[in-house]
């Protein structure tokens, strides 16, 4: 069976500064002892990153809706899983696993679920990702190490595969995970 999956970005330039952004709605897995994996502009959609140093293999979805089953057109939802925390972070999940990642070795940190809105967000779309992303770890055995969730400004999440941490960078200032 080939390692390649549909979402994966190229393999990793050897330098350990190798970045890899992951998109709105997407997600992406690296094999790799170095380099990171960032997605900018999380407002009110969640930044999901798991890590194993062990396995030395990291992943990253960038979710922007919490359930899937509301989506008006089904075969564009499962054709873009990573935009659905319901159906992009099984997923996510299982492509670890199959690169050799452990679940009792998985480092997890989440990001965003701002609400950016000026006014109230009637939908409470931000809120409703947070929620839906934190159910699904529960329901599958993962704690959360760190998260930097709600608010109202958006946030730039970066993992690094060479230490397992996160970053989380928003207003000029960074933190970390």
């Amino acid at each position: 069976m080939s390692s390649a999956r549909p979402f994966d970005p190229p393999p990793p330039a050897p330098s350990p500064d190798a970045v890899h952004s992951v998109a709105m709605g997407e997600l992406a897995v690296l094999r790799a002892k170095h380099g990171r994996l960032v997605t900018y502009a999380l407002g009110s959609c969640v930044g999901v990153a798991l890590v194993d140093l062990t396995a030395g293999v990291g992943g990253m979805a960038h979710v922007q809706l919490p359930n899937s089953r509301l989506a008006a057109d089904q075969a564009a939802a499962k054709a873009r899983p990573g935009r659905y925390a319901d159906l992009g972070l099984p997923l996510l999940f299982t492509e670890l696993l199959a690169r050799g990642a452990e679940r009792r070795r998985l480092r997890v940190t989440i990001a965003g679920g701002a609400n950016t809105t000026l006014g109230t967000d009637i939908f409470a779309i931000g809120e409703r990702n947070v929620t839906a992303v934190r159910k699904w770890l529960w329901q599958t055995g993962l704690l959360v190490a760190g998260e930097a969730t709600g608010g109202g400004m958006p946030r730039t999440m970066t993992l690094d595969l060479a230490n397992g941490g996160t970053i989380i960078a928003s207003q000029g200032k960074v933190t970390p995970l």
